[in-house]
């Protein structure tokens, strides 16, 4: 099977592509803009340099397509809304016509089409994106089914909550806060209140590798259900980071809840762990 991943380079999409080469006859692909031997690019079988903007863009060989190119971070999108609309809504669209009728299309949506509140998020419900970066992830949803429907391909929606691991780029929330710890004398802590559902990325790369198969049509959360308060969150980076002489200091404490439905992929046989570090 040929296999295309945008955003290959990326936290969940180096893991993908490792996982994906176990299985033979298997041959994986990384879009890249350019080549980086910083990034170990010249290890791998196949690195295709490209944009996934460009008009002229050949991606019709491949049998599965996972688009997770994005610029992920809400506050750069809120910065830079223009990138993010470029990458996040023109970026997708591009993909998605591109895309050869028959293959599979793997997208990888957000927790952020939906709205923080008490309730847990079903994948049916009316989404109602709270940031820009919601915004164009719905956006990209929409053009990822329109595209399929037109073009007769097969697509796989994923909304993602949260993914961690501890080599996890800056930027999130627990490769920021076991930095804090291991170089600050006070530890600022944001609403300790709030509650978060991280998932392991193994967990999730578990899910992707699956959809390549054929297992997984349509749109799913990708969630464990088993959020953890933030408070909870620190307490266990503390422990990892062994900073036990560093002083905590709450700064605000706004209740924040942005919870999903896991049951869809719970009945496919999927399960994911709770929060909790080596």
């Amino acid at each position: 099977m040929k296999i295309l991943i945008t955003g290959g380079r990326g936290f969940i999409g180096r893991r993908l592509q490792k996982a994906l080469e176990k299985t033979k006859g298997n041959e994986v692909c990384l879009l890249v803009l350019d080549k980086d031997k910083d990034a170990g690019d010249e290890k791998l079988k196949c690195v295709i340099v490209g944009d996934i903007n460009d008009p002229k863009l050949d991606i019709s060989q491949y049998d599965v397509v996972y688009h997770l190119a994005a610029i992920a971070n809400p506050r750069v999108c809120e910065q830079n809304k223009e990138l993010a609309w470029k990458t996040n809504v023109d970026g997708t669209r591009n993909i998605a016509e591109r895309v050869r009728p028959g293959a599979r299309l793997v997208f990888m949506s957000s927790a952020h089409v939906y709205e923080n509140g008490d309730t847990l998020h079903g994948e049916d419900e009316i989404p109602d994106p709270q940031t820009f970066y919601g915004l164009t992830k719905l956006v990209g949803e929409d053009a990822v089914n329109y595209a399929a429907k037109a073009r007769g391909f097969k697509k796989t929606i994923f909304r993602l909550f949260n993914s961690y691991a501890v080599d996890q780029p800056e930027g999130f929330l627990v490769p920021d806060v076991i930095k804090k710890y291991r170089t600050q004398k006070v530890v600022e802590v944001f609403n300790p209140d709030s509650e978060i559902d991280l998932l392991r990325v193994e967990d999730v790369v578990a899910v992707l590798v699956a959809a390549s198969s054929g297992k997984l049509d349509g749109t799913y959360n990708v969630c464990s259900g088993k959020p953890a308060k933030i408070s909870e969150v620190y307490t266990k980076i503390r422990e990892y980071a062994g900073a036990k002489g560093v002083k905590e200091k709450v700064v605000s404490n706004k209740v924040k809840k942005l919870l999903g439905d896991g049951s869809k992929l719970a009945k496919a046989g999927f399960k994911f762990r709770g929060f909790s570090l080596p």
